[in-house]
């Protein structure tokens, strides 16, 4: 396999196929540049998933927060429903109530969220 050396690296080089010749390099080689990737993605693990609680806002955010919110968890395989009940905890004022999809018609879960709109309308809470 022929091989070129840039900047102290060794490069090889190989043409396969057809198609339109490429190029492509990677500081350190390819193994490298796999092990970087792998570092990155199991750092943006760690911060985005620092906590044993949901990720984002710090408790002491979410207590702060002085607008209300409606939460209208649904049960499904991505989302927890124990991490709206923490919404619930942390966040004053919180509105909590299970959707069952396969129980509640559309109407009733937009009458919700109307009535909530509607109750904090008047309350004089705006976002």
């Amino acid at each position: 396999m022929p091989t070129v050396e840039i900047d102290g690296m060794t490069t090889h080089d190989e043409i396969s196929g057809s198609g339109p010749p490429i190029l492509m390099m990677a500081l350190g080689g390819f193994d490298s540049a796999v092990d970087r990737y792998l570092a990155v993605v199991a750092m943006s693990c760690q911060s985005l998933f620092d906590r044993d609680t949901i990720s984002g806002a710090e408790p002491e955010e979410l207590m702060a927060l002085k607008l209300p919110p409606l939460i209208l968890p649904g049960p499904t395989d991505f989302h927890a429903t124990s991490c709206a009940r923490y919404l619930e905890e942390c966040i004053p004022g919180a509105d909590y109530g299970d959707v069952h999809l396969e129980s509640q018609p559309p109407d009733h879960i937009r009458d919700r969220i109307l009535d909530f709109l509607a109750t904090h309308a008047s309350a004089g809470v705006h976002a």
